[in-house]
């Protein structure tokens, strides 16, 4: 269980990182297109994954 919320705890610090990264209108009025989709995409996965994380950290509590 405790490498579970690690990865928990890991995986919301990288959603909190690109939500701010994409929420800084610098960094995505200066980035390519393609940059900003990718992060975009990387961080809608991430979301994915941390759901399924928290779905079974509560099946196993």
């Amino acid at each position: 269980m405790p490498r579970r919320k690690t990865l928990w705890r890991n995986t919301r610090n990288v959603i909190s990182c690109q939500g701010e990264q994409l929420n800084n209108e610098n960094v995505t009025s200066e980035a390519p297109e393609n940059v900003v989709s990718n992060v975009r995409e990387t961080l809608e996965n991430m979301q994915k994954q941390l759901q399924s994380i928290e779905d079974i950290i509560q099946d196993l509590s």
